[in-house]
């Protein structure tokens, strides 16, 4: 076994004899520091990438239960029987077309929902979410359906329950907290460092100590830091990573046992079609929304194709999910000029991919062949991870709310006007340590001031750009250096076949 996850460091890592190598990492990462700034991104997706995603074994066909697929009769009652009888396993839906007419909606672990491809077995929706389930209470015309909801809608809810408390300061990149006590603890446990912030000093240290955080966050759970327990010893635990923030008593942090509510739901093989309406307008969509998946701990998403959607696929309070092989597309007719400010040009829905309130997710090989208002979303997510995408003109949504230490690598953002275009209701955009690595783009990346937001400790390396190099311990760290020559190319994979080889500090 560790001479396999030697050979996969080797080969994930595309370590070569020529190559540039930033000082952040070096060759092959050795001059990598848990504390410094660049961070741990190898814990995202489906199981921290431990595990594959696997395949279970179909249990029943939806034409089993009256399905026919032709594209015109409505299949919705067939599904939703499908979908109630079938446990532990997959639920085929065989090549055709099948009209939807009401939200699939899935609650229970353990079942995956199987197309034959997602250019073969097509889920067509001829309404929204409006339609079928009425506004609903939120920002915008219509509520928050613009960035809300789905027609394929996974929905859980995790439980804590506190467990001990910390007792001695620990600083970032530690794995080791004194605890009050570890009764209860045992290794392999699954928990959540939790910390709230009583006057504005964590949402500050949250933005690497340079910039305040918003005031309406103060007195508020600002950390929920997802990891295992690797041993016990006396009062001490050792974790399975380090951590993304010091962690001091001062901020009450605090260990809990987490009961993900629902885990291991797979939706793949399909395309999910919405018809070529004129697209609404930003703040007035009317939910012509793809994929939800809510409070979800090690599920998927793979071989979707999404057509002429408001939003694409939406993940939320979701911890170690994995959305892989991803299209977006919309026809001509779904395209809207106008706008003002932010939001002018030509759109043809709200959010591409969005990870909103979660931790560790990963999205990888996606093309984004239209243009939406938020194409890649970060809103109080971390440890996310874009990766091996492409689009005609990507924009890093850092949608505000806290999000930090989020990565972007081997990225082709297309025509390049807009990367740091970001919305949101509150400064500063970004929280620290917001990392770009090997991002290709037609025209040169300028300025990292957005708004009134800043990027503090932000890391751009491996991309066209004007900016001069620099490395400032406060400031942005750039290397610039060109995508070809940058070695490793996807900063994730290095960093996942490292931490597999045994070979993190």
């Amino acid at each position: 076994m560790a001479a396999l996850s030697a050979i996969l460091y080797f080969f994930l890592a595309g370590i070569a004899a020529a190559g540039t190598h930033s000082a952040l990492w070096g060759r092959g990462g050795e001059s990598w520091d848990p504390a410094g700034r660049l961070p741990d991104f190898s814990h995202a997706g489906y199981h921290s990438g431990e595990k594959p995603i696997p395949r279970p074994p179909i249990r029943a066909n939806v034409k089993d239960f009256g399905a026919l697929g032709d594209g015109q009769s409505d299949d919705t009652a067939a599904f939703e029987k499908a979908i109630a009888a079938v446990n532990n396993g997959a639920l085929l839906v065989p090549a055709g077309r099948y009209r939807i007419t009401r939200v699939l909606s899935f609650r229970k672990s353990n079942f995956v929902l199987r197309g034959e491809g997602s250019a073969k077995s097509i889920l067509l929706f001829p309404k929204t979410l409006v339609e079928v389930l009425g506004k609903r209470q939120g920002t915008g015309e219509y509520g928050n359906w613009s960035w809300t909801g789905g027609f394929l809608w996974v929905e859980g809810r995790e439980s804590n329950s506190h467990l001990a408390d910390l007792v001695e300061n620990a600083p970032r990149g530690s794995r080791t907290l004194k605890l009050s006590t570890t009764r209860g603890l045992a290794v392999g446990q699954t928990i959540r460092l939790m910390m709230d912030d009583p006057d504005g000093s964590l949402g500050r240290h949250i933005h690497a100590d340079l910039l305040d955080a918003h005031p309406s966050l103060v007195r508020r759970n600002l950390v929920r830091f997802p990891a295992r327990i690797e041993s016990i010893q006396g009062n001490r635990v050792t974790l399975s990573r380090p951590l993304r923030l010091d962690a001091r008593t001062a901020w009450k942090a605090r260990l809990h046992a987490v009961r993900p509510g629902i885990q291991e739901i797979g939706i793949e093989g399909l395309g999910l079609h919405f018809p070529k309406q004129s697209y609404a307008g930003h703040y007035h969509e009317t939910g012509a929304n793809a994929i939800w998946i809510d409070g979800a701990w090690n599920c998927w998403i793979r071989d979707i194709a999404v057509r002429n959607c408001d939003n694409g696929i939406l993940l939320e309070r979701s911890t170690f999910c994995t959305v892989d092989q991803i299209r977006l597309r919309a026809d001509q007719a779904r395209e809207r000029k106008g706008g003002k400010g932010l939001h002018s040009g030509t759109h043809s829905g709200h959010h591409g991919l969005q990870q909103r309130g979660g931790d560790d997710c990963l999205f990888s090989r996606f093309n984004i062949d239209t243009r939406f208002h938020h194409d890649l979303t970060v809103e109080n997510a971390t440890g996310t991870v874009f990766m091996k995408g492409a689009g005609v003109d990507i924009c890093f949504d850092h949608h505000t709310h806290l999000p930090y230490e989020n990565l972007f690598t081997e990225i082709d953002i297309g025509a390049g006007t807009r990367p740091w275009l970001s919305n949101g209701s509150r400064d500063p955009e970004s929280g620290a340590r917001e990392t770009f690595w090997n991002i290709r783009s037609r025209r040169p990346i300028t300025s990292v001031l957005t708004r009134k937001g800043s990027w503090p400790q932000m890391n751009l390396i491996g991309a066209p750009t004007t900016l001069q190099p620099t490395r400032t311990p406060r400031g942005p760290w750039v290397e610039v250096i060109p995508s070809r020559e940058l070695d490793p190319p996807n900063l994730y994979q290095a960093q996942l076949a490292r931490r597999l080889a045994g070979n993190d500090p």
